[in-house]
């Protein structure tokens, strides 16, 4: 199950739970109260049950135009990054389903911390926050594609891709880490399991749904 899937049976269980949470010994004054002032009744519930920032993604100027696609078989994919001198652990058995067709995707670099986790958070909890605001969960294929584009990296800066994890070779679920390393550009795999958790500068790569025209 994806983690789009999840999230939406997420928030049907979520509403189930808070009918099933109301008090039930509201007085019919206070109620009726709440029932007239429905906007402030949807910003106390928000304060509390709504741990995360309300980004407007509209107001998003894309971080990169990546182009995915491009490669017709990991074999093709390893090749690449091996012939842009990419230093990478995709060489030791690891594969995912590649994207059919050429397509460009519009990526947003945010931290743990600007999503609204002060305090950081989990990554199941990120995932359904940035799913929440509208943005989207990269294709595994950003990884190696931002990889081999993204040349003049900072070599202080850090990237993980927010993704559906994949499954190394020793059965652990990964997410891409997009980086510089000692030896030069990197694409390695990094904790991917929902419960594992990230700091508030650990900053993650999102895809920007393109805007209708």
């Amino acid at each position: 199950m994806t983690y789009e899937a999840s999230f939406s049976d997420a928030q049907e269980n979520f509403r189930e739970a808070v009918l099933d949470a109301l008090p039930r010994d509201i007085s019919p004054r206070i109620a009726s109260n709440w029932r007239h002032n429905r906007q402030a009744l949807s910003a106390a519930l928000r304060s509390v049950l709504y741990p995360f920032k309300d980004i407007d993604i509209t107001k998003f100027v894309p971080w990169k135009t990546i182009t995915i696609g491009t490669h017709k078989n990991m074999r093709f994919l390893k090749k690449d990054l091996i012939h842009n001198e990419c230093d990478n652990n995709l060489c030791f058995g690891t594969s995912f389903p590649l994207i059919a067709e050429e397509r460009q995707l519009d990526l947003v670099v945010l931290s743990v911390k600007e999503i609204g986790f002060d305090s950081g958070a989990r990554y199941e909890e990120i995932c359904a926050a940035v799913i929440a605001l509208g943005l989207e969960l990269c294709p595994a294929e950003v990884g190696p594609a931002l990889r081999i584009a993204y040349k003049d990296q900072d070599g202080r800066e850090v990237l993980h891709i927010a993704m559906e994890p994949i499954i190394n070779p020793n059965g652990y679920h990964c997410i891409f880490r997009v980086y510089r390393g000692s030896t030069g550009l990197s694409l390695l795999l990094d904790r991917g399991k929902p419960y594992h958790f990230w700091y508030p500068y650990d900053y993650f790569v999102f895809v920007l749904p393109q805007k209708n025209i």
